[in-house]
């Protein structure tokens, strides 16, 4: 197996397919799973590893997880290896990768925990594996609040494992101290992660599939540990009364459908049977009929009834016999009356007289008691308050009417009431105890609230005074209202989200926003937009909301015609939203995610507001979700669509950032294929190409360092840029050019020049139209053909009529050969013959790069004239000047460097043909150097030619000739030389006389000559060396008398 596996990973390895080699390691997983013996998980993971990370994609890096966590539940030591590759992956890791990093996680834990009980219990703590371990389940609460539904289901499985594995972990760890202790703590990270999943279960922004998976989880912990039941029927109570407000009505019936199959899940556990009553009510109020109930429950409807009365009767008569030993009845009692008397007129005053006295920072105690408005049914709200209040005043030594307790009196009163009760009573033993409890609770209900008892308090004089708040109130000073209002709007601001349920969350919203509204005061909108900027991600629809109240005030004000109020409100709108991007702006990730959102989803931009958007498409880490938010604004804001491009064609001038100018672009182009906005784009790119028509360039598109203000390459360019990326797309276009060309300046013209070669080569652009902008050239514009001949005919043939369009241009209007350059190749060898006095003075790259087309080339294809005639025909042309000389030279040595199309056979051929000649050109000998710098294996064919040329005469040919001759001569030493020996002794003389440089050189020639070479020599060659010799030894003896 071991051959089998590495045959597969080197396969896997070496092949291109993606798909392939994710097969391949399928195979070999397959193997590893299937031995027994781990060897082949030992000796080949690492390998598995390296290859998933060297071609690193998706598919592979799934792979990997799922075989880590297939892995661990086998071999627990095997956590260790696995741990820091699954989580190494989190750092590169988004949405798709997340889910399956959690998936492995979810099979590693139980394998963990496992594998570090084994350890020594020193380890627990210290261990790294463990310890990051820990880390990811910490971290991965707050992935609970993650927009994605689905990485929130993979959560709520992980933590639902966790527990599980925790509960089945801890059951063997109480046999030790150390395990008591270790039990202890996982218990508390139990109930740690149980809170969590219970507050997702009544999240308000949570979908169906989340809760359906969250109560899922929760019924099967609670199926495992009967401790968690309570905690989790408290909660569905908290879930049928506070409903998500994002769920629709089939929905929530889907909802109580897969609430009702999870707690008859329940009822039949052993764990479970005191909570069946309790049970049997969450059902009957997701809409089980009683007979169903009865048959789930085994109880009969009857019974169920029974018990629950019995209940409340036990609990009465209890509470009845205690009433007058036990304080909490003076307290129900307390509760009764305020029940009655808290109406909401009086709540109303209760609230506002309370309002100076409110701590500004909410007592922790509040805090961890107090439970969201939402979560109780309406009675159980009205006996919390009632309670609490009732508590208060019972603690502050105050009866139900409000005054100072005369206890002995009160005593006394209560035994004279009970004795005429008695007089008055039945004989019966028991009805009378009962009506005596019932005339009791009624005679203190008269003593608070009727007319008559309050008439005899009043004379007692311990009576209650009425207070009429009106009287008592006064209007608060400025400072005191200002600090009121502050702290009761900062008191709602701070309410985290877990103390509001859904209702309560939407009230707070609509009451931060309509106080900052009402009240205008700074401070109260800078707190709110704090709030939002520090808590960005479950602050989004708040931002929003704040921006679609202000923008509503305005225009209903707008709509009164109020112009002062209207535009005072706009004011306020627009500061808002310019506040809320700037900062957003700044942050990171989340606050641009917020930004984003206000940018699309804002009733209106504001001109600041575009001004902040632009300011992101120019920094280089915001610039792609700011263009991608500009052009979405374009596209679904038809009414201010062209006030909202022409800001964003604004950012043609920036031109710092090539990447960012690119994105620009990029998205300008997407504008162009939306219909609705394609005009605009086409109209932006021959406004900035009609700019160039100005003799100075606009003040915006100057740089601080173009003082002169002069067209310089950054404003041609801004201004060409827009057109040059549209011609491939508009290529009529390209008719429009040559009037601008034609009304620019020289700078202007040379860097369109430059810039046009790019987008030709881009576009294809007809023949016919290319024709037709030849015929029409308007005059001056001669020199803008050229540019575009050359690279169109990068993809593009020439055909005879634009051949002849261009030749008859050039014949009537431009006779310059550069204007010819694109169409030579479609020449016939007459004409380029007759251009060649005029090629050969443009550059020699340019030369060069006109033979490489107009010469035969390497494949065969005939072109227009052959390389050996191009020579000849080099070597015929008449040159009139030093110049022109020198540059024919130039072009002669570009031609050699060329050894595929001159190669020494080709040029032996043109050496003899022109030396067959009965003239010979006085180029040719100028060439002869050259020729044998580039072809060394011409010499001995060279020597012989120049020998040659002396038989014939050559110094009858003319001065220029044998000028020639004698230059090329004296450059080529020994093989000169020894044609220069076989002259006659005038013409030898004449050489001399021509270049005097050779006297000496002959004369060291000749002594270094063997005797047999000498011999070769005539005597009137001998005797005119001799004598310039001489001549040589008087020149050297003058020299030294000038110099002495």
């Amino acid at each position: 197996m071991e051959m089998e596996v590495s045959i597969l990973l080197k396969q896997a390895e070496k092949t291109t397919n993606a798909e392939e080699r994710l097969r391949l390691l399928n195979e070999v997983e397959q193997l590893i799973m299937d031995d027994k013996s781990s060897s082949l998980l030992n000796d080949f993971f690492d390998e598995i590893v390296q290859l998933v990370f060297r071609f690193s994609n998706f598919e592979l890096r799934s792979f990997l997880l799922s075989l880590c966590g297939s892995i661990c539940r086998t071999e627990v030591y095997f956590v260790e290896r696995a741990v820091p590759i699954v989580l190494n992956m989190l750092s590169e890791a988004d949405d798709h990768l997340l889910k399956k990093i959690l998936a492995s996680m979810t099979l590693i834990y139980h394998s963990a925990l496992k594998w570090i009980l084994q350890k020594p219990p020193s380890q627990f703590g210290v261990d790294q594996t463990w310890h990051a371990v820990s880390e990811f389940k910490t971290g991965v609460l707050s992935w609970l609040e993650s927009e994605n539904e689905g990485i929130k289901i993979y959560v709520f499985k992980f933590l639902e494992h966790c527990i599980l594995a925790q509960i089945e972990e801890s059951a063997n760890l109480k046999s030790s101290a150390y395990g008591c202790q270790l039990a202890t703590e996982l218990q508390a990270s139990n109930d740690l992660l149980f809170s969590s999943l219970t507050r997702q279960l009544v999240a308000p922004h949570i979908s169906l599939s989340g809760l359906s998976v969250c109560l899922k989880s929760l019924t099967d912990i609670v199926r495992n540990d009967a401790e968690f039941l309570d905690r989790f029927l408290d909660c569905c109570k908290k879930l049928i009364v506070d409903i998500p407000p994002t769920l629709s009505h089939s929905q929530m019936e889907s909802l109580f459908k897969v609430m009702r199959f999870h707690l008859t899940t329940l009822i039949n556990l052993p764990c479970s049977s005191e909570a069946v009553l309790e049970i049997a009510a969450i059902l009957q109020k997701l809409g089980i009929s009683p007979a169903e109930l009865a048959r789930l429950t085994g109880i009969s409807k009857s019974k169920l009834k029974r018990s629950a009365t019995g209940d409340n009767l036990n609990a009465a008569e209890c509470s009845a016999k205690k009433r007058k030993s036990d304080p909490q009845a003076q307290l129900k009692r307390i509760c009764s009356f305020l029940v009655d008397t808290l109406t909401p007129d009086n709540c109303v005053e209760l609230v506002l007289a309370s309002f100076p006295h409110l701590p500004k920072i909410m007592p922790e105690k509040f805090l961890r008691e107090y439970v969201p408005i939402d979560s109780l049914p309406i009675n159980e709200q009205i006996e919390r308050i009632s309670s609490t209040i009732a508590s208060v005043i019972s603690s502050a030594g105050l009866s139900c009417n409000l005054k100072l307790t005369n206890k002995r009196q009160m005593r006394k009163r209560e035994e004279k009431k009970d004795a005429d009760d008695v007089d008055g009573a039945d004989d019966d033993d028991d009805a009378g105890d009962e009506d005596e409890d019932d005339e009791d609770l009624d005679g203190e209900k008269k003593g608070i609230l009727s007319n008559e008892q309050y008439k005899i308090q009043s004379a007692s004089k311990s009576v209650a005074k009425r207070i009429n708040l009106a009287d008592k109130v006064a209007p608060l000073p400025r400072e005191e209202a200002r600090s009121v209002i502050e702290n009761l709007f900062e008191r709602i601001l701070n309410l985290q989200k877990f103390e509001l349920g859904s209702e309560d969350a939407e009230n707070q919203r609509h009451i931060l926003i309509t106080m900052c509204s009402l009240y205008e005061k700074a401070e109260l909108k800078d707190k709110l937009l704090q709030k939002i900027l520090t808590e960005t991600l479950s602050s989004g629809e708040l931002a929003l909301r704040l921006l679609y109240y202000q923008y509503s005030i305005y225009l209903k004000l707008r709509r009164q015609g109020n112009t002062t109020a209207t535009e005072k409100a706009l004011n306020q709108y627009n500061s808002t939203l310019d506040s809320l991007l700037s900062a957003l702006l700044s942050g990171g990730d989340i606050q641009l995610n917020l930004f984003c959102r206000l940018v699309i989803y804002a009733p209106q931009l504001s001109v600041q507001a575009l001004q902040v958007l632009k300011q992101g498409c120019k920094q280089r880490s915001t610039y792609i979700p700011c263009l991608n938010m500009f052009t979405s604004v374009i596209k679904h804001r038809p009414g201010q669509r062209k006030e909202l491009f022409a800001e964003f064609a604004s950012l043609s001038t920036f031109d710092d950032d090539t990447a960012i100018v690119n994105g620009w672009l990029e998205k300008l182009n997407s504008l162009y294929r939306y219909p609705p906005a394609k005009d605009l784009v086409k109209e932006l790119a021959l406004n900035h190409l009609h700019l160039l028509e100005q003799a100075i360039p606009p003040d915006y598109l100057l740089s601080d360092e173009n003082e002169e203000k002069k067209w310089d390459e950054r404003s041609v360019r801004i201004c060409f840029r827009v057109y040059c990326h549209f011609l491939p797309q508009q290529v009529d276009f390209l008719q429009l050019l040559p009037d601008v060309y034609v009304a620019c300046g020289v700078n202007v013209k040379r860097l369109i020049n430059t810039y046009l070669s790019k987008p030709i080569k881009q576009s294809s652009i007809p023949v016919n139209d290319i024709v037709e902008l030849v015929k029409q050239c308007p005059r001056n514009a001669e020199a803008l053909i050229p540019r575009i001949l050359e690279p169109w005919l990068d993809k593009n043939s020439l055909n005879a009529e634009l051949v002849n369009a261009v030749w008859t241009l050039y014949s009537k209007r431009r006779p310059d050969v550069r204007f010819l350059v694109p169409i030579l190749p479609a020449l016939n060898k007459e004409q380029f013959i007759s251009l060649l006095p005029k090629l050969i003075r443009l550059p020699a790259q340019i030369f060069k790069m006109i033979t490489g087309k107009v010469v035969y080339s390497s494949s065969g294809l005939k072109t227009v004239i052959r390389a050996d005639e191009l020579w000849l025909e080099m070597c015929e042309l008449e040159v009139t000047n030093e110049n022109d000389s020198t540059q024919l030279l130039n072009l002669f040595g570009v031609l050699l460097q060329n050894k595929n199309m001159f190669s020494s056979d080709l040029l032996s051929g043109v050496i003899k043909q022109i030396s067959e000649r009965q003239v010979v050109p006085a180029i040719f000998f100028h060439t002869i150097p050259l020729l044998l710098e580039a072809q060394a294996s011409l010499e001995n064919l060279i020597g012989n030619i120049l020998q040659k040329f002396v038989t014939k005469q050559i110094w009858k040919q003319g001065k220029v000739v044998w000028q020639a001759f004698v230059q090329c001569s004296s450059k080529l030493k020994i093989h000169g030389y020894a044609a220069l020996l076989q002259l006659p002794a005038s013409q030898l003389r004449n050489a001399i006389e021509t270049c005097p440089e050779l006297r000496q050189d002959l004369l060291k020639h000749v002594e270094n000559m063997e005797i047999q070479q000498r011999a070769s020599i005539t005597k009137d060659c001998i005797n005119e060396l001799e004598q310039q010799q001489q001549i040589a030894v008087e020149n050297d003896d003058e020299t030294k008398a000038v110099s002495c």
